[in-house]
């Protein structure tokens, strides 16, 4: 069957089109036809464990158990380095979901290979040809859809194509298309990237101390977009590093222009850096440019990166964290207490501020577990000589619990929501010329 093997050899890698032209003769032969997309979803840690070489004999390993559990009649082919499909001719989806989970459990036992004790894991998309899906192409991409899908919620399953997904891929992908404009307009006048500002005040004085920029992309077609909304895809598409480099350099200049316009000289603006920027090569270098480009003392300047993003690899990120602490950058950790720190780690980390996360702080004014939780929480970051902040705070009983645990700050809507760079400015002439509002933050 050309490239495309049966299931009692090993397939090679496959054209797609001709792949596509030996499905195609299938679905007009057999009444139904499965495809099941299948990822192998470990092969990069274990090319990066022992080889690509080694990684690719593991791979052909996997092609063979494939073959295996494709039974007689089934077709295997490699169409990329860690991605095959399988065709089931006459299968329909009770035969797909069992044939699906089965290489799903055998890929997921350990295995030996030569020194080795491996353990895989495997996602799988399945596709069932029908009347609304009688084309080879179709059928693969609604099978690749189903794989995205499975691999979204968390790997080594199986998931069934529904139309929704193609409705969600499709918008996803036209999300991407306009968020690379979006950023590639950034610079323009008018462009659709802003950054609206919720500011952190000092729970004992009721004085601003900094401010937290936050990404809004005000689309043509979508209106007015939370991160939620964009974040994630900027973070798989890779625009997430000029999304960064965006946020970074107009933070500075907001800053400068606050400072100019004697808004706040001592106010900070706290600006996030994602994962893949804390990754990248010397990220110091681009956050020192933006401050001498526009005159920032770099104490005016903080850095909050999530929990999980510095301990997931705490090793190779304290390099960077110390090189930006060396520049004079505060560096905060935000959404604290909802991962798994290394405390140990953590106390060696130039980390200034702790920010405890809102579904903390949501609960401890009416459960004494969820207020015994956050006074844990700024107790220890005291004991590492760290400010504490939380945020999410709604309510005047839950600052008044924060205060009588000491917490310094606080960031919420009981403050301010988030406000563009106009309305923040003069919210924030008004809070620093009213005394009374001031005093009702430290005092009520």
């Amino acid at each position: 069957m050309g490239t495309a093997s049966s299931a009692s050899a090993p397939p090679p890698n496959c054209p797609l089109l001709e792949l596509q032209l030996q499905l195609q003769q299938l679905i007009a032969s057999a009444a139904r036809t499965a495809v099941l997309s299948v990822s192998v979803d470990r092969i990069n840690a274990i090319n990066l464990a022992i080889g690509h070489r080694m990684g690719e004999q593991v791979l052909r390993q996997v092609a063979a158990l494939l073959a295996s559990e494709s039974g007689e009649l089934g077709t295997i082919a490699r169409t990329a380095e860690d991605r095959y499909v399988v065709i089931l001719p006459g299968a329909d989806a009770t035969d797909a979901a069992a044939r699906a989970a089965e290489i799903v459990d055998t890929l997921s036992r350990p295995f030996e290979f030569g020194e080795y004790q491996l353990r895989l894991s495997a996602s799988v998309g399945i596709a069932v040809s029908s009347e609304d899906a009688q084309d080879a192409a179709s059928l693969l991409a609604d099978a690749d859809a189903a794989l995205h899908d499975a691999k979204t919620r968390g790997g080594e399953r199986y998931q069934f194509y529904t139309v929704q997904m193609k409705q969600t891929a499709l918008k996803r992908l036209t999300l991407e298309s306009e968020l690379r404009r979006a950023i590639e307009r950034s610079g323009e006048r008018g462009g659709e990237l802003e950054l609206h500002y919720q500011p952190k005040v000092c729970i004992r004085t009721g004085e601003i101390s900094a401010a937290e920029a936050l990404v809004r992309w005000r689309s043509e077609r979508w209106g007015l977009l939370c991160p939620d909304a964009f974040i994630p895809i900027a973070e798989q598409s890779g625009l997430i590093m000029q999304l960064g480099e965006w946020a970074v350099e107009t933070a500075c200049r907001h800053a400068s222009a606050f400072r100019c316009e004697g808004q706040g000289a001592s106010v900070a603006v706290c600006v996030n850096m994602s994962p893949a920027q804390l990754r990248a090569p010397r990220p110091v270098d681009i956050l020192r440019a933006a401050l001498r480009r526009h005159r920032l003392p770099p104490r005016l300047l903080e850095i909050e990166l999530t929990e999980s993003a510095v301990m997931a690899d705490v090793h190779s990120a304290t390099a960077s964290l110390l090189e930006i602490a060396e520049l004079g950058v505060g560096l905060a950790l935000d959404d604290f207490g909802t991962g798994y720190s290394n405390l140990s780690q953590l106390g060696r980390l130039p980390i200034r501020t702790l920010k405890i996360d809102r579904s903390l702080v949501t609960g401890i004014a009416i459960s004494s577990r969820d207020a015994v939780i956050v006074r844990t929480l700024i107790e220890m970051g005291h004991a590492l000589g760290m400010i504490v902040v939380a945020e999410g705070v709604e309510t005047e009983a839950q600052l008044s619990v924060l205060r009588e645990n000491r917490c310094d700050e606080a960031q919420g809507y009981l403050i301010a929501k988030p406000m563009e760079v106009t309305a923040f400015a003069a919210w924030l002439r008004h809070w620093n010329t009213s005394t009374v509002t001031r005093r009702g933050v430290a005092n009520s």
